[in-house]
């Protein structure tokens, strides 16, 4: 007895201080402080400490076998295949290649681009692909918008290399430069231009360098005709060939794991937007800030993925909203693991050995608000957030995208980290809906489809 209470009181204290290590670097990250004038707040960012230690570690949170286990259609492998890793340096130099390069960056000369999420910007990744195969053009990717992606992800070895170096800027300069000063007008225009039919029209077919943003290019419909394959099965393999995280990023993802005891391919996770807005894709509930709402949405989101998954002994959890995981962590009946205070809480006797179905597992900064990737700094902040602002939302995408079976909820995030994962088809359910709301029968998606096609009949 005694030597369990010990090794629980070590296992408890080791947890404390990854929790007060995690902490301090975040503060680190994120020190900011108020200037008091009039009684007007100003909230400043300061970043002198921002910038994060590299780890020269081998990056182990993948599959082994990602290149061989998630294959691709035949025209995209020979795309991969034929353009070049490593380094840009000698076909950007070729006045005789040509490129098309996704963007975020400003216009007017100065004004900043809108450019969505993450998921906006790489969801049809595989449109623009194709279209730089059908025209013999090499696909880049350069944000300056919050910051380069490099930031975040870096080309695997053996994978597709998609940077563009500054370092070779006088090769694009004349494109870049027009691309960052073009009018409103321009702008708004081509944010929505068919670029697999305007790519072939003047002056577009004589430009080199293509600078391009693809948010509101809304031609995911148009994927499958085009390229004869479907955005959902292409995705595993492309994602895998195109990005791994930096050295910072995966350092934290590491550290996690390492915590957690995850392995890629052998838990179950769950997508939780518990603040999706009224109005956006149908959504017709009202905006439910309760904590009980909240609760029961967390409790039902971790039962779906049992259902979905019952071998699973961990699920991760990504959510906008920290209560959610506060709540699941360290309240829930059902699902936190300090069953002392379950059982005190719901006045009930729980026997010693009686343990959640499955450990809950979450960013150990779950708490620190994520910055959106398309906003420069919180609200009430001035200056530019440190790029380890962003982490949280790669940390999360990273996770979800190697989980066995995801509990899918509102908005786009979750839906394309399913999609990453490779099991979208074979290994995932809804356990809630823009219009039944919460699915306490976590519906497979084609047993969703008919239960709103009777819905509908009444």
């Amino acid at each position: 007895m005694a030597a369990t209470l010990c090794t629980m009181m070590k296992t408890r204290i080791d947890r404390i201080l990854v929790v007060l290590l995690t902490l301090s670097f975040l503060s680190m990250i994120y020190h900011d402080y108020m200037d008091f004038d009039s009684s007007i707040v100003t909230r400043s960012w300061s970043v002198e400490t921002a910038t994060a230690t590299e780890s020269d570690a081998i990056f182990n949170f993948q599959y082994d076998n990602a290149f061989t286990n998630f294959s691709l259609p035949e025209w995209l492998e020979n795309f991969i295949h034929n353009q070049s890793i490593a380094t840009h340096n000698d076909i950007i130099s070729d006045p005789n290649e040509r490129f098309l390069v996704l963007s975020c960056h400003k216009y007017g000369g100065g004004l900043p681009e809108k450019c969505g999420g993450l998921t906006d910007r790489l969801r049809f990744l595989p449109y623009f692909i194709w279209i730089a195969h059908q025209t013999g053009r090499k696909l880049l990717i350069k944000y300056t918008k919050p910051y380069p992606l490099e930031e975040f992800f870096v080309p695997p070895d053996d994978g597709l290399d998609w940077r563009l170096p500054d370092e070779q800027l006088e090769n694009y300069k004349k494109e870049w430069e027009y691309y960052g000063n073009r009018s409103e007008e321009n702008y708004k225009s081509q944010r929505r231009m068919p670029w697999h039919v305007s790519i072939h029209e003047a002056p577009w077919n004589e430009t080199r360098f293509i600078f391009v943003n693809n948010n509101l290019n809304k031609v995911g419909h148009l994927i499958q005709r085009l390229t004869g394959s479907q955005e959902k099965l292409m995705w595993p393999g492309l994602f895998r060939r195109m990005f791994k995280p930096s050295k910072a990023l995966g350092g934290v993802i590491e550290s996690l794991v390492k915590e957690s005891g995850l392995v890629p391919g052998q838990y179950g996770a769950a997508h939780i937007r518990a603040m999706y807005p009224p109005g956006k894709r149908g959504f017709k509930g009202k905006l439910n800030t309760t904590k009980a709402f909240k609760d029961n949405i967390g409790d039902n989101a971790a039962n779906c993925v049992v259902k979905a998954m019952p071998e699973t002994s961990h699920i991760y959890v990504a959510t906008d909203t920290s209560e959610i995981l506060d709540y699941l962590l360290h309240e829930s009946s059902t699902w936190a693991s300090n069953r002392t205070m379950r059982a005190s809480r719901e006045k009930m006797a729980l026997d010693a050995h009686t343990g959640p179905p499955a450990k809950i597992v979450a960013r150990p900064d779950y708490n620190v608000s994520s910055l959106h990737f398309d906003e420069s700094n919180f609200p009430g902040l001035s200056g530019k957030a440190p790029p380890q602002a962003y982490f949280q939302i790669f940390v999360d995408l990273w996770m979800l995208a190697h989980s066995k079976c995801i509990s899918q909820g509102l908005g786009g995030f979750g839906h394309f980290a399913s999609m990453l994962s490779g099991n979208h088809l074979s290994c995932r359910n809804r356990h809630r809906d823009y219009v039944l709301g919460v699915l306490d029968s976590c519906p497979s998606p084609s047993e969703l489809k008919m239960m709103k096609r009777n819905v509908a009949r009444f």
